[in-house]
Order: C-alpha cells, then structure tokens, then sequence
C-alpha cells in the first residue's frame, strides 16, 4: 500500500512541476466547465424550440460532458501527449534505470487512475455548473444525479485512458500518439457503419463501440447521443467487456514493454 501510495504522490508531483502539464491542468479547470456550460445555453434553446422534457436535455448535456473530455485536447492530450513526451525526453529510460521496466508501468497505469479522478471531479462539477436548479424536482434531485454521474464518468475516463497509454507504449511518439488516439475512434466508427450498411453486420466488440455501451443508450448505435447511467440502472455486466478490454491491453502493452530495447523506443 505504501509503494502505491509513493507511486500516486510521485505522479502528482511530476504533473504539479512540469509547466505544460500544470498549464493543461489549469486551463482544463477553468475552461472545461467555462465551454461546457456556453455549450448548455446553447443547447437549452435548441432544447426549448423542440419542447423536448428537461430528463432529455440533462441525459444530452451529461452524454456531451462524457464525449468532450475524449476530445484530443483532455484525456488523449493526458494520455498519449504526455506520456509519450516521456518517451522522447529519455525519461523513460532514466526511470527504468533508477527502478524497473514493471516499476516504470506500474506508475503510468496510476497515472491514469489519477488523470481518470481528476476528470471526472471536473466532468461532475462541469455538469452541475451547466444543468440548471430548475430542470430537477429539487436540490437533492440533482445532487443525487452528480452522484451517480461521478463515479460512472470516472469508470468511462479510466477505461479510455488505459487504452490510450497502450497506444502511446505503442507508438512511443507525443505526435504520433495523440493522432492516434484521434484517428483510431474515426476508424472504429467507419468500420461499424461500412459492416453495417453493406453486410447488416453489427461490429459490436469493435474496442470503442464496447466504450460507447457504458454511457449511449441504444449504445450501438453510433447516431445514438442519449447518455445513460448502467451503475444507476443496475446493469454493472456492461462494464466487462471494456474492463476485459482495458485489462487485455495493458496485459500484451506490459509483455511487449518488457522485451523492447529501451535504446530504440527513445528519439
């Protein structure tokens, strides 16, 4: 416990001393709930010229907050920019010298976990800064929403941030990355819709389409944007394909870290 408690203070302190990831932690705590909430006024008008019921607007404001911090500029940025900047810097190398290739892993996957909380404290206060008091029954309504919401969307963030630091062990590149990180969900889709339309096939373990069915209701349908909270409806069985996804990747990402040369993954 005390190793993982030393890990997680370690990770932190690098973020808090590194100027481009303290700058990206300030801006992500201004901005994200700064756009999120213009994005809900407007929203909320389109909402209002539709009569749609205040249930559907709040499922479509929280079902954005989930797909925003997937953006490249948040958890890929975290993610595969970041880490892989580790990578080019010859960080990785002096880390591994200092302790160990398992050592060196151990730490990112809790530097997901800690990018993984952080989002979601953000995503939930975003959300509760966006939703307006009215759109509840009362203040323990939406209170009781936020808390729900929070531990769903760090489940989501985690999931998504562990497959792409696999990405960035991959690639070992902050450029190329991040684009794919960015390119790799088009692909998904695009394979989905091409099987779909052509061969009434439905991908449905296709990797991001298992991560769509923790939080789109209907959540294989690509056009489908209504979120939906699986730990409030008591469905917790959805969490394992992605969770066996998650756990595979990083289990084959770990193998592959530990035979590589170290002298050929740096720049």
């Amino acid at each position: 416990m005390n190793y993982l408690y030393g890990k997680f203070k370690t990770e932190i302190f690098k973020a808090l001393h590194r100027k481009w990831q303290l700058t990206a932690l300030l801006f992500t705590l201004v901005g994200f709930p700064l756009f999120m909430k213009a994005f809900a006024v407007i929203m909320a008008k389109a909402s209002e010229q539709a009569n749609e019921p205040p249930e559907l607007f709040i499922a479509e404001v929280a079902g954005v907050h989930v797909k925003m911090t997937m953006f490249v500029l948040f958890i890929p940025l975290w993610t595969a920019t970041f880490v892989g900047q580790e990578f080019s810097s010859n960080h990785v190398n002096k880390a591994v010298f200092l302790t160990s290739k398992k050592d060196y892993f151990i730490s990112k996957i809790i530097y997901c976990f800690i990018v993984s909380l952080w989002f979601a404290a953000i995503e939930s206060m975003s959300a509760a800064f966006s939703l307006d008091g009215g759109l509840f029954q009362s203040p323990l309504t939406k209170l009781s929403f936020i808390y729900w919401f929070a531990p769903h969307v760090f489940l989501i963030n985690l999931f998504y941030a562990l497959i792409f630091l696999c990405v960035t062990f991959a690639y070992r590149s902050p450029t190329a990355s991040l684009l794919a990180a960015y390119c790799f969900p088009q692909l998904d889709g695009f394979a989905y819709h091409l099987f779909a339309k052509l061969f009434h096939i439905n991908l449905n373990w296709l990797p991001f389409k298992l991560l769509n069915s923790t939080y789109i209701q209907n959540g294989y349908k690509y056009d489908a944007n209504q979120y939906y909270n699986p730990l409030y409806e008591g469905e917790l069985l959805i969490f394992l394909g992605p969770a066996a996804l998650a756990v595979g990747l990083c289990f084959l990402s770990y193998r592959w870290f530990l035979v590589r040369d170290l002298k050929t993954m740096s720049d």
